[in-house]
Formats: structure tokens, sequence, C-alpha cells
């Protein structure tokens, strides 16, 4: 899927870093778990305060750890997943968890959404498990980090163009 309308040019930018964290041991014995533990550490919030009836266009994202790739590929025992929902009623922008095999640097994943709701955040899940090759024998914490593009569109007129124009895929999945 591709855009054929250009983003109004008075469209905020917003660039996310989310970072997640697992500790060896912790909770699960000889493994990295991003799924939590004492301290849930997998689920954050990545945009908060939505601002009602301004649409949000995920444009791309990056993925990396703080170990090389190829440690984090070797240690991986769960394929890690990121999924994007939010808050107000859990409506996920993907049908299924984006899968992060290997690191990423700048992948599409156009997505698109808006809210009706007060109190509206973008919350991300970051789901993985990894086991400790020798090699990373004496890392205590993984550090997973995703970065999301999004534009922030206010232009009330492009906006009910864009709704219009895409309707069905809007009206089923992102409202």
């Amino acid at each position: 899927m591709s855009i054929q309308k250009t983003i109004p040019q008075d469209s905020r930018f917003i660039q996310t870093v989310n970072r997640y964290t697992a500790t060896f041991n912790n909770p699960v014995l000889g493994k990295y778990n991003f799924e939590g533990g004492p301290v849930v550490n997998s689920q954050i919030v990545v945009l908060p305060n939505l601002q009602k009836n301004n649409l949000y266009m995920i444009e791309k994202y990056l993925f990396s750890a703080n170990i090389a790739e190829g440690l984090f590929l070797e240690a991986t025992e769960n394929v890690c997943t990121f999924q994007l929902f939010r808050s107000t009623d859990n409506q996920v922008l993907y049908q299924k968890p984006i899968p992060l095999i290997n690191y990423v640097d700048g992948s599409e994943c156009i997505a698109y959404f808006s809210t009706s709701q007060d109190n509206d955040n973008l919350i991300s899940t970051f789901r993985g498990l990894l086991w400790q090759p020798p090699a990373l024998v004496g890392v205590a914490t993984i550090i997973a980090q995703v970065t999301l593009n999004i534009y922030e569109i206010v232009d009330t007129d492009w906006i009910q163009d864009f709704k219009q124009n895409n309707n069905k895929a809007f009206d089923r999945r992102y409202r």
C-alpha cells in the first residue's frame, strides 16, 4: 500500500524511541524474558495524549538492541514481536504483532488511526524470549529499541478527504 496524497506541511512529525529491557534470570531462569517480571517492562506508552479527531500516520519503524545483531539472532528462542494498540479500547493497529526477526533500519509500516476518546494513548507491547549463548555470559540486561516515525495531521479538510477515500479500511480497523 502506498499513500498517493502528500501529507500537509502543518503536520507534526513525532519520532518515538521505545526501549524494552530483559534481565537475565528474571523471571525465567537461564533466559532474557521481554514479557515482564516483577516489574512489567514489555508494555509502554508510545504516544500519550492523542488528540481527538486528529489523524495519526505511522510511516516506518526501526529496530535494534544493545547487542550485535548476530548475537541477537543466535540467542532468539521465541521470535520477538511488537504490537501497537490504543489504550481506551485496546484496538490493535495491526491484526498480528510485527515479528522482529533481525534488526531493521527504516522499514515501511504504514498505519493510520484517530480517536474520538478523551485520555487515549498509543501503547506498545514487546514480547520475546532469548537464551544466553556463551558470547552473552556476563551480559545482565538486553535492551531492545523500536523507533517509530509518526505524523500527526491536523488539517480537517485533508483528514475528511482521507477518510472518505479510505472509508472501508479506516472505518473497519482504525477509529
